[in-house]
């Protein structure tokens, strides 16, 4: 199976559909639209170069991980209000654009961890519900001190085994656990971690 079909019949009933692992290379725009009460989408471990578009509004969790994709760019998680888990790991993705995840306003969980990430924009992570977010194992220099700056619920973040240099500026004080192994970051300064009253696992 290396293509989906444009549409699938009218089965409104699935909750769920997991199709990962098939060799599935591309979907079409909207064909998984019919499936109104469409919550779990699992597409990993396929050869996907990009985020499938148009997906049902209702979906609470897509997996994408293990594909080849990319880039994440801000037409392809549009209408996706209600999706509270997105798992982007072990894709091709080099650059993260945060204005691709407006429309996520239910995201708690984000993994983009074992990508090829070098840079993360100049503009804060719009995500005010996320709780978990991994971004191990990519290629971070730095962290723009605003990228956090929206992410007032987040609790664990993931920056182990990329480049960083410096501790990450800008947490937000509600994180409770941060990996940092695997960089080479030489000094943490009482500055960097007094905001951080919650922390309990560095």
């Amino acid at each position: 199976l290396s293509n989906m079909p444009e549409s699938f019949p009218e089965h409104g009933g699935f909750e769920s559909l997991f199709l990962s692992s098939c060799g599935i290379e591309l979907v079409e725009d909207g064909a998984f639209l019919p499936l109104r009460s469409l919550r779990t989408l699992d597409l990993a471990g396929n050869r996907l170069q990009a985020v499938p578009r148009r997906l049902p509004p209702g979906l609470d969790t897509l997996r994408l991980h293990d594909n080849r994709i990319d880039g994440v760019r801000p037409p392809d998680l549009a209408g996706l209000r209600s999706l509270r888990v997105l798992e982007l790991h072990g894709n091709r993705i080099a650059a993260l654009d945060p204005a691709a995840f407006v429309p996520l306003a239910s995201l708690a969980s984000l993994r983009l961890d074992g990508n090829a990430i070098e840079a993360l924009g100049s503009t804060a992570l719009p995500l005010p519900r996320l709780v978990t977010l991994k971004l191990d194992g990519n290629r971070l220099a730095s962290l723009p001190a605003s990228f956090f700056g929206a992410a007032r619920s987040l609790r664990s973040v993931g920056l182990a085994h990329n480049r960083l240099r410096r501790f990450p500026a800008g947490l937000p004080a509600s994180a409770e656990t941060l990996a940092l192994e695997g960089n080479q970051i030489r000094a943490i300064r009482r500055a960097d971690v007094a905001h951080l009253a919650r922390l309990r696992e560095l």
